[in-house]
């Protein structure tokens, strides 16, 4: 018996989708729903106007820029490296997300360097002012369209946070 050696075969290489195509429009629908759910928190955004605020997970290959406008009062998407910014946050995504609902002290965090920011702190502290105080759920905010399916949905997003973030979702 005669072994042959094959030749490689040749690698095909697939170009990889431009991240924001995918996630822009998910992060347009994301602030639609909270705009729906939460308009107040939008409307004192819009006092910010023309301010821009870079959100960047630590340990998570995409950053994002908040730009706060007028009459929308916020608009998200993903960052480009270009993009310039009046403020950026950093933190471990779970981190921002409990700090988004309201769950963490933004203070704390800060001093407990968990949470780091540079720039106009102004910006960051109207941030954190429009959102405290407000009840903020995001997993029943983002599952409110579906209905009757809201509920399972929730259910849904908090095992995925148990998943990924490595604890139990808060009820």
């Amino acid at each position: 018996m005669r072994m042959t050696a094959k030749a490689p075969l040749p690698s095909a290489s697939l170009p990889l989708p431009d991240p924001g195509k995918i996630f822009n429009p998910l992060l347009a629908l994301v602030m639609a729903i909270m705009r729906r759910r939460h308009g107040a928190v939008f409307e004192r955004l819009s006092a910010l106007g023309g301010k821009r605020v870079r959100i960047e997970p630590s340990g998570f290959p995409l950053a994002f820029l908040l730009a706060l406008t007028p009459p929308a009062g916020a608009r998200l998407r993903l960052a480009d490296p270009r993009d310039t910014a009046d403020a950026v946050i950093r933190g471990p995504l779970a981190v921002l997300l409990d700090l988004l609902e309201g769950r963490l002290d933004g203070d704390a965090l800060f001093f407990s360097r968990l949470l780091t920011i540079e720039g106009d702190t102004e910006v960051i502290l109207a941030l954190r002012n429009a959102v405290d105080g407000e009840d903020i759920d995001l997993a029943a905010d983002l599952a409110s369209p579906l209905g009757h399916l809201a509920g399972p949905a929730a259910q849904a997003f908090g095992v995925a946070k148990t998943i990924l973030f490595g604890r139990r979702p808060a009820s």
